[in-house]
């Protein structure tokens, strides 16, 4: 009982946080990431052996990718295991790393110095604020949740440690430092915040206290780099120039970005700088610098919660889509996750935070119509990740001008049979960016279902000739030859899918099978036993009518 009653409130953010995001129990697979992360590679995140390996692949295991996240991979990898795979298994992990994030949060500001009712309340509305919720209801969303849960508390121990001098939050706050880097890269601006809590907030002058931290963050950041520059090959022929390029493009999203975070309607899972206005941004950050200016007292507190936004979102600034044009990506509103605390921080330092109780008061009252509001926004905005075809219908209206929102529609259009759907959206992306990745595979594909196979071939060799590092367009030619007998070209062209990425199951099933039909027994077993190693299944008359053959 003593228990309970000392750690009621942190229970209270647990059960409104599993209230609320309960219903994203149910959803499906988006395609946005989710399907490569957890069907596609699902070879290697079935296996707890993965777990060491999972620091020398890229996040998408594909040998071509520039993000190199083990800890998300590693997630993925104790959820697959532990839940047999099952979708509803992802999104409640989901659901518990978000709960796990607002006790942290809870724990932050108290441990800032703020009271714990004014903490829990700040709290609760971090944990309902609908700008978070494809953080919670998309999974690959979790990267951002991750992020959080171990930036959070290894700031909160800084902080304890800076009023304390206690060794043993130190080296926590060394191990999560570390467990932040090789979640996210994000995780490096933890340095600035904790520098400018340091000197700014408590004012302290000492550089010498801080000689420890110095070493560990160096040494954290070396070991991380040079993990991560021999895993990521695809990462030296991509020059740091376009990451420039895509931050001076993106930047005018800061402004966006802000205005989410006090008005968060019209709310799209992928937005993008041109289908966004700036009305919201504007209204917010000049009566968010009013009422700062106006009604609060120690400035200090408010400009590191500041701070703390802007920090922790610049570097989502120059995350790019090699895909897309430069000054087209989307800025996906989950990357808000970190940056909304230090407002919560800014407000915090309000006269009406500070005087604001539970009870029959305007100050409550005020603050539970925000509540009520953002719940109702919360539960109907859950319902666009339900399932692939309303987060891409959902994306498409809230990004028109987006090719590559129209593109992912039209393929989901394409997996449900609807075809003369699908081919209208691809007749939009075309208008939009014709050299977009994969609008012209899908397009072979589509005329491959119809039997037009000149078509079809025309297509899918346009797309390796705009993409030739693109797989899937290599894959459908296979098929392609196969549907026209021409099994020698098929096999070669899925050998060259396999070369690339040898956990593409896919394709060894395809050379599997085809090989069988040519009547070369001993290159199917050899497939069939690649796909086994691989821990897929392989079906037991399969087997049976190989090994007849022999």
């Amino acid at each position: 009982m003593r228990l309970l009653k000392k750690y009621w409130l942190p229970l209270l953010i647990l059960f409104v946080c599993f209230l609320l995001y309960l219903p994203s129990i149910f959803n499906e697979l988006t395609y946005f990431d989710d399907y490569t992360l957890l069907v596609k590679n699902k070879s290697f995140i079935s296996s707890s052996g993965n777990l060491i390996n999972s620091f020398t692949e890229d996040v998408f295991i594909s040998n071509a990718d520039m993000y190199y996240r083990p800890i998300l991979t590693i997630s993925f990898i104790v959820d697959t295991v532990l839940g047999n795979g099952s979708t509803w298994f992802y999104h409640l992990s989901n659901i518990l790393l978000h709960t796990l994030c607002c006790i942290s949060v809870f724990y932050l500001l108290v441990s800032l110095g703020y009271k714990k009712q004014s903490s829990f309340l700040a709290t609760a509305l971090f944990a309902i604020h609908p700008v978070l919720t494809p953080g919670v209801s998309w999974i690959p969303g979790r990267n951002d949740t991750l992020l959080a849960l171990f930036s959070l508390l290894s700031i909160a121990l800084f902080v304890k440690e800076v009023k304390n001098d206690q060794r043993y939050l130190f080296l926590l706050h060394s191990l999560l430092f570390i467990l932040a880097m090789f979640t996210k890269e994000t995780a490096v601006v933890i340095i600035p915040v904790c520098l400018v809590y340091y000197f700014l907030v408590v004012k302290k002058k000492s550089v010498t206290n801080l000689l420890p931290y110095f070493i560990v963050w160096f040494l954290a950041i070396a070991v991380w780099w040079l993990i991560r520059k021999v895993v990521l090959v695809y990462f030296s022929t991509n020059p740091s120039e376009y990451f420039l390029k895509a931050g001076v493009a993106n930047l005018p999203s800061l402004l966006q970005y802000f205005g989410k975070v006090f008005f968060p309607f019209n709310l799209t899972p992928l937005p993008t700088i041109m289908d966004t206005n700036y009305l919201y941004g504007l209204v917010s950050l000049v009566i968010f610098l009013f009422v700062c200016i106006r009604y609060s007292d120690r400035k200090r507190f408010v400009v590191f919660g500041f701070f703390w936004f802007l920090i922790f979102l610049f570097p989502s600034l120059f995350t790019h889509n090699f895909s897309l044009k430069i000054g087209s990506d989307y800025m996906l509103e989950h990357r808000l996750y970190m940056p909304l605390v230090g407002v919560l921080i800014s407000l915090m330092e309000l006269s009406f935070f500070r005087a604001l109780k539970v009870g029959l008061n305007g100050r409550f009252l005020a603050y539970s119509i925000v509540v009520v509001s953002f719940v109702f926004i919360n539960l109907r905005y859950q319902l666009v990740f339900k399932d692939r075809v309303s987060f891409w219908l959902a994306a498409t209206k809230g990004s028109p001008k987006f090719a590559f929102a129209h593109l992912h529609l039209a393929e989901a259009y394409a997996v449900n049979r609807d075809y003369t759907l699908s081919m209208t959206e691809t007749k939009k992306v075309l208008e939009l960016d014709p050299l977009i990745l994969n609008v012209h595979n899908l397009i072979g594909y589509l005329y491959m279902a119809e039997d037009k196979y000149d078509e079809a071939e025309s297509e899918f060799l346009q797309e390796i000739n705009i993409h030739p590092n693109y797989l899937d367009a290599y894959m459908n030619m296979g098929i392609l030859r196969n549907k026209q007998k021409r099994y020698d070209e098929a096999v070669s062209w899925w050998l060259k899918v396999v070369e690339v990425n040898p956990y593409q199951v896919r394709a060894y099933y395809y050379l599997a099978i085809t090989s069988y039909r040519q009547g070369k027994n001993e290159e199917a077993t050899m497939y069939l036993s690649k796909i086994k190693d691989l821990g897929y299944p392989v079906h037991e008359q399969f087997l049976k009518d190989i090994e007849k053959q022999f």
